[in-house]
């Protein structure tokens, strides 16, 4: 067996210590390629390590990508796009082999933005009503470092990317919900409808699926009627909906948020559907208002991390799609002094954060390459700009610039592999600098 690793980051080190590991496969039959030529490769192992490693992927018997690597990305990297239909046969992935072989119950979770928010939020319910539950995926843990496919866990919770998704075969999800649907990734997937289209393969997949209203007038919009005939409707419409401070099923008070630690309205749109996960599982309520009473931020997103010289640190690392900063720049609103805002250049519609940046009276702003660009060229004169490649740099401006009590926040606006690896990288450097800088 010939087997490529495609990608050598988080997913990418966790299919080898699997393959190695656990299906006892040799080393040398293991080849990783990557675009990173200065990566430390297990021993044994062979290396294809430059920026046109794709050429070789036809000579493998058996390719395990990483779920950045969407078909689209693939096949513009190859030489020969001919050889993409032949590549294509071979491609496997974490996810494929985990639906091939978990037998449990698994509730599928993906959209937009919030997914590891309300992922998490799922895993500890359930983790309250005393289940067996795993929580994985693209929250941050690869799936084949959690499940023990011996001794399985009754539950996965599996927060799924549209890259995961994407060319999944023979797969079927418990419970599927699907929140907010907004134009993302759109480069990855040849335009916004085969994103859409990527994303609604789990409703076709699913035993049953749950929908924000919002996201099946999109669908509705983009002929998918028949597709969605059977899902269950939530939020505003439906038998699961919020109202002014009451979570309901059926019109029924079944919890109120007058604790709850997650203000804002995206986060109880989004909690409302753990309502919806409750009643279908058969999972009484009673554990879920413990978990909405104490659930707070994940680390890089929204995350407080420290208040000095009278300036509170944000930072939303995470936030690497348009909507998600969009709600961050909408939670604090005119209490941020000064933004940090970068990202590749995916064509995303800068006007959104454009205008809060004027709306809300954004003073100090630190670009960094690429979509920095775009904010130079239209906010208001009256703008600090500090432009850098450097963490420290904007670590030392915003405490410069940023008015006493005010907010100086990180958030992304899409991924940033042009400076680091991942969003867990750069939030760990922001806190870090600012621990030195201090």
């Amino acid at each position: 067996m010939n087997i490529a690793i495609l990608w050598f980051w988080l997913e990418g080190k966790s299919t080898y210590t699997f393959l190695t590991k656990k299906l006892n496969i040799s080393p040398e039959e293991i080849t990783i390629l990557d675009e990173k030529e200065t990566l430390e490769i297990p021993k044994g192992s062979q290396a294809n390590l430059w920026i046109n490693c794709y050429d070789t992927l036809v000579d493998f018997d058996e390719i395990r990508r990483s779920p950045g690597i969407t078909d689209t990305i693939l096949e513009t990297k190859l030489a020969k796009t001919s050889e993409f239909q032949e590549i294509a046969k071979k491609l496997t992935s974490q996810t494929q082999y985990f639906f091939d072989h978990y037998k449990g119950k698994i509730i599928g979770i993906t959209w937009t933005k919030g997914k590891s928010t309300i992922s998490t939020f799922a895993y500890l319910t359930l983790l309250d009503a005393k289940k067996n539950v795993e929580l994985v995926g693209n929250v941050g843990k690869p799936v084949l470092d959690c499940i023990d496919f011996d001794n399985p866990p009754e539950y996965v919770v599996y927060e799924m990317s549209s890259f995961m998704i994407e060319s999944l075969k023979g797969f079927v999800v418990d419970v599927w919900i699907f929140s907010t649907l907004s134009s993302v990734h759109t480069k990855e997937h040849w335009g916004y409808e085969e994103y859409v289209r990527s994303k609604s393969r789990l409703i076709s997949h699913s035993k049953i699926s749950l929908l924000w209203h919002q996201a099946q007038e999109e669908f509705l919009r983009l002929g998918y009627k028949e597709l969605i005939k059977n899902s269950i409707i939530y939020w505003a419409k439906g038998d699961y909906q919020y109202t002014t401070w009451n979570f309901t099923i059926k019109d029924k008070i079944v919890a109120k948020d007058e604790h709850m630690k997650l203000l804002w309205e995206h986060n109880k749109h989004n909690i409302c559907s753990i309502v919806w996960i409750c009643d279908i599982m058969w999972i009484d309520i009673k554990h879920f208002i413990p978990v909405m009473n104490s659930f707070t931020w994940l680390e890089h997103r929204v995350e407080f991390v420290w208040t000095y010289w009278w300036i509170n640190r944000y930072n939303d690392a995470i936030a690497t799609a348009p909507p998600a900063t969009i709600a961050a720049l909408d939670t604090f609103k005119d209490e941020i002094d000064t933004l940090l805002y970068w990202g590749i250049d995916w064509e995303y519609d800068h006007s959104w954060v454009i205008e809060r940046i004027e709306r809300y009276g954004i003073k100090n702003l630190i670009l960094f390459p690429d979509t920095g660009q775009y904010i130079k060229e239209w906010v208001s004169s009256s703008c600090t700009i500090l432009e850098t490649r450097s963490m420290k740099d904007w670590v030392d401006f915003a405490k410069k610039h940023t008015k006493s009590w005010k907010i100086a926040l990180l958030s992304c606006w899409s991924p940033s592999f042009s400076c680091w690896t991942s969003f867990k990288e750069k939030g760990s450097l922001f806190k870090q600098f600012i621990r030195w800088n201090e």
